[in-house]
């Protein structure tokens, strides 16, 4: 499956991890929350 097809939930994650980390850390935390989200959902999702 390639990354167009996991797309959708990658960037759902992604942006929530953005969110919680901007509310944890400012904007160092949203960018390594949406990272780490996004790789997160990337390599779980089938």
């Amino acid at each position: 499956m390639n990354f167009w097809k996991k797309g959708d939930q990658v960037l759902a994650l992604g942006s929530g991890g953005a969110f919680l980390g901007v509310l944890a850390a400012g904007l160092p935390g949203a960018i390594i929350g949406g990272l780490v989200a996004s790789i997160y959902a990337y390599l779980v999702t089938k």
